[in-house]
C-alpha cells in the first residue's frame, strides 16, 4: 500500500512540475518544436540516474520510495500530447496561445 501512496503523491507532483517547466521552456524559446517536452524528459532522465545511484549506494531511500520517485514523479501522464495540440493549433496546455 505504501508504494501506491508514493506513486500517487509523486505522480501528482511530477504532473505539476512537467506542466510548469514545460510551459516555462515554451515561453522562453518558443513553440516551433516540443522543446518543453525535450527539456522535461532530459531533466527527468538525469533525476532518475541520480535517485537510482544514490538509493542503491545507501540505505537512506527505501525501495518503496525509490519506486515512487522513479515511476510516479517522472512518468508523463499523456505521452504525445504536445504533437496533437500543435497539430490542432493550440499550445501544450490547450489554451490557444
Amino acid at each position: 500500500m505504501t508504494v501506491v501512496l508514493y506513486v500517487a503523491l509523486f505522480g501528482a507532483l511530477g504532473c505539476l512540475a512537467r506542466y510548469f517547466v514545460s510551459g516555462w521552456v515554451y515561453d522562453l524559446v518558443g513553440r516551433t518544436l516540443p522543446y518543453g517536452t525535450l527539456a522535461v524528459n532530459g531533466i527527468g532522465a538525469f533525476l532518475i540516474g541520480l535517485v537510482m545511484e544514490f538509493s542503491l549506494r545507501s540505505t537512506a531511500v527505501s525501495p518503496e520510495l525509490r519506486i515512487g520517485l522513479t515511476i510516479g514523479f517522472l512518468r508523463h501522464p499523456l505521452p504525445g500530447r504536445d504533437g496533437v495540440s500543435r497539430a490542432r493549433g493550440r499550445d501544450d496546455r490547450g489554451t490557444g496561445r
